[in-house]
């Protein structure tokens, strides 16, 4: 007995030992699942702070971008609007229950019949293609939508239709507004066909007819008239030849505008050389010289890239100093579009950049920018002539190329034009 008693005593004096080991367990188990819990929590409200931004992100972007969403599970028929697509019919969120009659309701009656057709073909195709129709907001608004969707299967093989809608009002009306100001271009290029076939027709009959006359006007006969009529006689012959070139300048213009473009690979040298043929008199009479690096071989088209050497250095040429004869030196080299970032706005493309450099008169730098606008002269027509449609016609030119044209100078020290032609 004492034996099992002193055995008792010994298996009694380990139960406090263990529970204690028990407890403490256990104990350690609430604090580590409390922890887990406790990130869990955090987690949790960290993302649904995230839903809850996220949600109202998308509301505002809704209303910022003018579009709405909806759902319309295709086995129940229950339909969901946000709450832009109430705000887009004129309403309030929430205003009536989202139903297909309900909207049918805000359909204009000229889309009625195709928003009819294209709700059953959801129902029938499963799709929703896109389609425009008109509403009319109960305040008699009429705006232009665009709707499309996409059918989505959950997990459970539930069919929901998520659908957009897009306000395209603003772009229905600048779409209007557009199609209007084509319509004034091309009956403004109908009256410049007609301007043209006048100018080149009409206007230039008479113009011959005077210069003939006059030209019939002999020595004999002018010397039997008064000082006062022989001035006369001058004048109307001055007048006439300016009046010849301001036609032909114009009728120049024109054809750079509306003549076809066809752009043939050529050797810009030849074309310079044509230029030079051209000018070949009056650069003699002036003693002038012209001084070329090589050129490249380009696709252009031919006559204008032509009538775009004549013009600049026919330029040069007109305003030479008095006593000084023109020196005329044209460069050209090849380089990057991002050299220039403040003037072409094509980055990392290729340009060849031909500069015409001359010992001129040159002219106020203030009025770099105005000497290519069309009529636009810096000196008087008595002191120069001409009819300030020359370099508008050379801005033109290198636009239809795709290019850009600059000019520098300072009075009394030369002018630079500096031309861009993408390779």
């Amino acid at each position: 007995m004492k034996k099992s008693l002193k055995k008792y005593d010994e298996e009694i004096s380990l139960g406090p030992i263990f529970s204690i080991l028990l407890f403490l367990a256990a104990l350690l188990f609430i604090l580590l699942a409390y922890r887990q819990i406790s990130k869990d929590l955090e987690r949790l409200k960290i993302f649904n702070k995230k839903l809850l931004i996220s949600s109202g992100l998308m509301a505002e972007s809704e209303v910022i971008g003018k579009f709405s969403t909806w759902q319309w599970d295709l086995e129940t028929g229950k339909i969901d609007y946000s709450d832009n697509q109430f705000r887009l019919l004129g309403v309030e969120p929430n205003a009536f229950a989202p139903k297909k009659d309900s909207f049918l309701d805000f359909v204009h009656p000229e889309d009625k019949e195709a928003i009819k057709a294209s709700m059953e073909g959801i129902i029938n195709n499963e799709e929703l293609p896109f389609i425009y129709y008109k509403i009319i907001q109960p305040n008699g608004e009429t705006r232009h939508l665009k709707s499309t969707g996409k059918l989505l299967v959950d997990q459970n093989g539930s069919k929901i239709l998520l659908g957009i809608n897009f306000d395209i009002t603003d772009e229905h009306l600048l779409n209007i507004e557009l199609q209007e100001r084509n319509n004034q271009l091309e009956k403004s290029n109908k009256e410049l066909a007609s301007f043209n076939h006048v100018a080149s027709h009409d206007l230039q009959e008479p113009l011959r007819k005077i210069q003939t006359f006059i030209s019939r006007i002999s020595e004999e006969d002018k010397a039997v008239l008064s000082d006062s009529a022989k001035d006369y006689i001058i004048k109307v012959e001055t007048s006439a030849k300016r009046m010849r070139v301001l036609i032909d300048d114009l009728l120049l213009f024109s054809r750079t505008n509306t003549t076809k473009k066809e752009f043939i690979k050529s050797d810009l040298n030849e074309l310079l050389e044509n230029a030079t043929l051209e000018l070949a008199v009056i650069t003699d009479e002036k003693k002038g010289s012209i001084n070329v690096t090589k050129l490249p071989k380009l696709e252009v088209i031919p006559y204008q890239i032509e009538q775009l050497f004549i013009n600049l250095i026919g330029n040069s040429l007109k305003y030479s100093l008095p006593e000084i004869p023109p020196q005329i030196t044209i460069d050209c080299e090849k380089i990057l579009s991002n050299e220039y970032p403040e003037l072409i706005d094509h980055p990392f493309k290729k340009f060849y950049k031909i500069t015409f450099t001359d010992n001129g008169m040159g002219f106020d730098p203030q009025f770099k920018d105005n000497i290519f606008v069309l009529f636009k002269r810096l000196h008087s027509k008595n002191d120069y002539p001409g009819t300030g449609i020359g370099l508008a016609i050379c801005k033109k030119i290198v636009e239809n190329h795709k290019g850009y044209i600059t000019a520098d100078s300072k009075l009394g020290e030369g002018s630079v034009f500096t031309v861009f032609l993408p390779q």
